[in-house]
């Protein structure tokens, strides 16, 4: 829908989609959510890294739509996020700039984490770093795959 993506509000300042699953691993104790442009990424494209959440409780199997902003949030559900221009979502946007109108492939992964906390990423700095510690350490995963043309308004 174009208010996930920055066709309404523009870049960086639009609404996260909703979320949920099932059949998470009985072992899970947290949730890691990352969000890539991977025709970027798979480019070695460092703009294609869009958003990490992480220290999702496991009692949690959805998120509504329109998350808050904050590197720290409480409501409505407790976790931690990360973009590269501000803690929030970032959604897809591949004409920023006048791109020339080429769709993009937008990945959002969601990983079940072995912890309760995921202290270790506190220090990480970046949505690639965040999903490759991510990663290494998941019991879990799930994806979910979809293209983009949007543009700014």
């Amino acid at each position: 829908m174009p208010k996930h993506t920055c066709s309404v509000s523009g870049f960086d300042m639009d609404e996260s989609p909703p979320f949920a699953w099932t059949g998470a691993p009985s072992e899970a104790m947290s949730f890691a959510l990352v969000m890539l442009d991977t025709t970027l990424t798979d480019a070695g494209d460092m703009n294609g890294y869009h958003w990490a959440m992480w220290d999702i409780p496991a009692s949690v199997s959805e998120l509504p739509a329109n998350l808050p902003t904050g590197a720290a949030i409480t409501s409505p559900v407790s976790a931690k996020q990360y973009n590269p221009l501000s803690a929030s979502y970032l959604g897809p946007c591949p004409n920023f700039g006048g791109g020339g109108g080429t769709p993009h492939t937008y990945v959002f992964t969601l990983y079940a984490m072995p912890e309760a906390e995921t202290a270790s990423l506190a220090g990480l700095n970046n949505v690639k770093q965040i999903e490759a510690a991510v990663k290494a350490v998941a019991i879990g995963s799930a994806s979910l795959s979809g293209t983009s043309n949007a543009s700014p308004p």
